[in-house]
C-alpha cells in the first residue's frame, strides 16, 4: 500500500515516500543506499542476491560489486550509528552471506497505511507551488541560488516589484527539495499583517497542528528541510527575527527568502535579482532572430503568442527592442505590455508606453492584487517607505538619466530634507530596490527605472512640489 511502513529495530521506513526515520527523526541516506535498504527490508530476513540488488537500484545500467559495496558501507554506518536495535553482536545490521548476497539482520514488521499513520508516520511532505509558465532567462540566477544554498543556511533573493523573485526562488527550491529528507515548504507572507506572529504563519503553511512558538521550533529541530519565506518586505524585521531563531534552534533547516530589501539577519547571503537582459540600442536595425536572443524579448513574445498568436517580423524587430528597453526588462511590465496587443499593434503599443502606468493595467485575474497593474506594484513598495524616503523618491523623478549623490543633494535637498537625509535616503531606496546602483567608490551613480521614474513624477505632480524640484534640477544642470 502507498503509505505502508516497515519497522526494524529503532527504524521506520516509508518506501513510497523514500523516508527513513530513527526515533521520529529523518536519517540522511543517498537515494541509492535507501533503495538498497528498501529491497532488503521488503524481503524481511531473506537473502537478496547482489545481482537482484544491482538490477533494482541501477536498472538498465552496468555496475560491478565494488559500487554496490560502497553504498552498503554507508548504509551499514547509518544503521549502526542508530544503535544496535537487534543487530548482530558486532553491531553489523546487514550481513554478507558469502556467495549468495545480503540480508537484513533486524526483525522486520510491516504496518498498513492506517496503522502506519497511528505509529507516527510523517505527514505528507510540504508541496511547493508548481509553475504554470516557463521561466525565461533565469537559469544563471537559479543556478547561483542553488549553489549558495548548498553551502549557506540563509539566502535572500532581493529585487524590485515585478522582477520575478518568487518565480526564481521556486525554481531553485524545486531543484533543491529532493536533497532534503523532509522536503521544502513554502510560506507566502504577503497576506500576513505586519503585527501578526510569523511563526504561526509558518506552522499553518507547513500544515502543522501544533501551536507556534517553542513547540514549532522543537518540531523543526527534528527536520532536515528547506523553507521558502516569500514576500518578506512588509514584515522584514519580524522575518529577520524568525530566520535567526530558526537558524539557531533548528540545525537541519535552511532558508530561502524573497524580499524587496535585505532582511538584515545574521548569516544572510544576498542575491540581487536584476531585470532581464534587453537588446542594446544600436545603429543597425536588428532582425527578429537577433532580438529574440534576449530574454526580455523572449518573454514578451511568448506571452503575446500565447494570448494572440503574435509572431515577430523583421520589420518590427527594432520596435520590440525599443519596447524592451523602455520597460527596462522588467518581467511584470513586459507581461502586462504583451497583454495590451488586444488594443494596439506593436508600433502603437510602443507609442503609448510614455504613459506606461495607465497602459499596463491588465494583469491576470488570479494574480495577487499588487501584481495586477504596474501602479499597484509600485504602490506596494511606496507605501512601505518612511515619509522622508517618499519625498526623496518623488523629487528624484526629475532626473531623466543616471545621477550622482552630489546631484541628488543639490536637487532634492530642500526642506524637509537636508544633505544627511538625502544621502541616507539614497542608500535606503537602493536597498529597497527602487534605485539602481552602478559604479564604485567616488564614481557611484544612481538611476530610476523608467517605470519607477514615471511613478515618481506622478507623485511629484500630486505633491505640489514639482515646480521647485524642476527649478533646482535646471539650476544644477
Amino acid at each position: 500500500m502507498a503509505d505502508q511502513s516497515i519497522s526494524f529495530g529503532p527504524f521506520q521506513l516509508f518506501p513510497a515516500r523514500a523516508v527513513l526515520l530513527r526515533g521520529g527523526a529523518p536519517v540522511r541516506l543517498s537515494s541509492r543506499a535507501l533503495a538498497i535498504l528498501t529491497a532488503l527490508a521488503e524481503r524481511g530476513g531473506d537473502i537478496v542476491s547482489s545481482a537482484e540488488l544491482m538490477a533494482r537500484v541501477w536498472p538498465g545500467a552496468v555496475v560491478d560489486d565494488t559500487t554496490l559495496r560502497v553504498h552498503l558501507v554507508a548504509l551499514r554506518k547509518a544503521l549502526r550509528d542508530g544503535g544496535d536495535g537487534g543487530a548482530g553482536a558486532d553491531g553489523v545490521c546487514i550481513a554478507n552471506v558469502s556467495g549468495r548476497g545480503y540480508r537484513l539482520l533486524m526483525p522486520v514488521s510491516r504496518l498498513p497505511a492506517d496503522a502506519a499513520g497511528a505509529a507516527g508516520a510523517p505527514p505528507s511532505l510540504p508541496r511547493l507551488p508548481r509553475p504554470i509558465t516557463r521561466l525565461i532567462g533565469r537559469e544563471p540566477a537559479v543556478g547561483a541560488v542553488v549553489r549558495e544554498l548548498s553551502r549557506r543556511r540563509l539566502v535572500t533573493l532581493v529585487g524590485g516589484g515585478g522582477v520575478g523573485k518568487t518565480s526564481v526562488a521556486l525554481a531553485a527550491a524545486q531543484q533543491l527539495a529532493g536533497r532534503f529528507p523532509d522536503g521544502a515548504g513554502f510560506v507566502d507572507l504577503s497576506a500576513v499583517a505586519p503585527a501578526a506572529p510569523l511563526a504561526a504563519a509558518l506552522a499553518d503553511a507547513l500544515g502543522l497542528d501544533q501551536p507556534a512558538g517553542t513547540a514549532l521550533f522543537d518540531y523543526l529541530d527534528r527536520k532536515d528541510m528547506l523553507i521558502l519565506l516569500d514576500n518578506c518586505e512588509h514584515v522584514v524585521a519580524q522575518a529577520a527575527a524568525l530566520a535567526e531563531a530558526l537558524l539557531r534552534r533548528c540545525g537541519g533547516v535552511r532558508l530561502l527568502a524573497t524580499s524587496r530589501e535585505p532582511l538584515g539577519a545574521e548569516g544572510e547571503w544576498l542575491y540581487r535579482l536584476a531585470p532581464l537582459d534587453v537588446p542594446p540600442a544600436g545603429a543597425a536595425p536588428p532582425t527578429a532572430r537577433a532580438v529574440q536572443a534576449y530574454p526580455a524579448a523572449q518573454l514578451f513574445l511568448e506571452r503575446a503568442h500565447a494570448a494572440f498568436g503574435y509572431t515577430l517580423a523583421d520589420a518590427d524587430a527594432a520596435v520590440l527592442a525599443s519596447v524592451c528597453r523602455q520597460l527596462d526588462g522588467l518581467p511584470l511590465a513586459l507581461e502586462l505590455a504583451a497583454a495590451r496587443l488586444d488594443l494596439f499593434d506593436l508600433r502603437g503599443l510602443a507609442a503609448q508606453l510614455g504613459d506606461s502606468l495607465a497602459l499596463l493595467t491588465r494583469g491576470r485575474r488570479t494574480a495577487q492584487a499588487r501584481h495586477r497593474t504596474l501602479r499597484a506594484t509600485l504602490d506596494w513598495s511606496h507605501d512601505l517607505l518612511a515619509d522622508e524616503e517618499k519625498v526623496l523618491l518623488r523629487r528624484l523623478g526629475v532626473f531623466d538619466a543616471a545621477f550622482s549623490a552630489e546631484a541628488a543633494v543639490a536637487v532634492a535637498g530642500a526642506a524637509p530634507l537636508n544633505e544627511a537625509a538625502v544621502l541616507a535616503g539614497l542608500q535606503n531606496l537602493a536597498a529597497k530596490s527602487l534605485l539602481q546602483l552602478s559604479g564604485a567608490g567616488g564614481g557611484l551613480a544612481y538611476r530610476l527605472l523608467d517605470v519607477t521614474r514615471a511613478y515618481a513624477n506622478e507623485r511629484l505632480a500630486a505633491s505640489g512640489d514639482a515646480g521647485d524640484s524642476r527649478r533646482r534640477y535646471l539650476a544644477y544642470g
